[in-house]
């Protein structure tokens, strides 16, 4: 990121210019942060960027071993065959069944024989991983419980409380990958979150996490 002076001089230089590209109506967005001052306003739109980019691996970390905590929960019931068991794909949301096709005509065109269950598994959406948290998956995934799968979860039974955590979270990431405001929509309390869902796998990864993540040192940089 450019020094503060540096990109100042630069916001007031280009102005015009970025309005144009990016549309007046984009960086009037900012302008009630900024008190009307649109050079100011168009920091808070490079600040807001920043913040977005320093999400990039909490959400990465998060995603990934959420998936992977919920894909053990899935092989213990239905095997590495998970993906065609008809007992597993007829409790999908029709949603979640495109997607998961998709998935596997994707990951056997790029892969074919050698196509594996992971490789399926990491093609499909966030949500999938979201819809199988549901109450309808309760029976067939955690009939034993979450801890399980995830070892330090605070209660064993409380799944809407871990889907509804991964769905918030999964509700971030789209805003994050949509360009969208963030500074103004609690940032911190949406790091915390991300933090706390990782504790709940393991805690020495939600301090690696913490100590690797950009975030703090990003928020402090907003624009005056």
């Amino acid at each position: 990121m450019q020094d503060i002076a540096k990109l100042g001089e630069l916001c007031v230089t280009h102005l015009v210019a970025v309005d144009s590209a990016l549309s007046k109506g984009r960086i009037d967005r900012y302008l009630v942060a900024a008190g009307n001052d649109r050079a100011l306003a168009l920091r808070y739109y490079m600040w807001n960027s920043e913040l977005c980019q320093a999400f990039y691996v909490p959400i990465q970390m998060a995603e990934i071993a959420v998936r992977n905590c919920i894909l053990k929960a899935l092989v213990a019931r239905y095997g590495t065959n998970w993906p065609f068991e008809t007992g597993f794909t007829a409790m999908l949301s029709d949603r979640c069944r495109d997607d998961l096709t998709q998935a596997i005509a994707d990951e056997r065109y790029q892969h074919g024989t050698a196509c594996t269950h992971e490789h399926i598994a990491s093609a499909v959406s966030f949500s999938f991983w979201d819809h199988l948290c549901t109450k309808r998956f309760r029976p067939l995934l955690w009939a034993k419980g979450i801890t399980p799968f995830l070892p330090h979860f605070p209660d064993n039974t409380d799944l809407p409380k871990l889907q509804v955590r991964i769905m918030t979270i999964r509700q971030w990431r789209n805003r994050l990958a949509h360009y969208k405001t963030v500074f103004d929509k609690n940032p911190t309390q949406k790091h915390n979150d991300i933090l706390e869902l990782l504790s709940w796998i393991s805690p020495d990864l939600r301090t690696f996490v913490r100590d690797t993540s950009r975030f703090s040192r990003v928020l402090g940089r907003r624009p005056t």
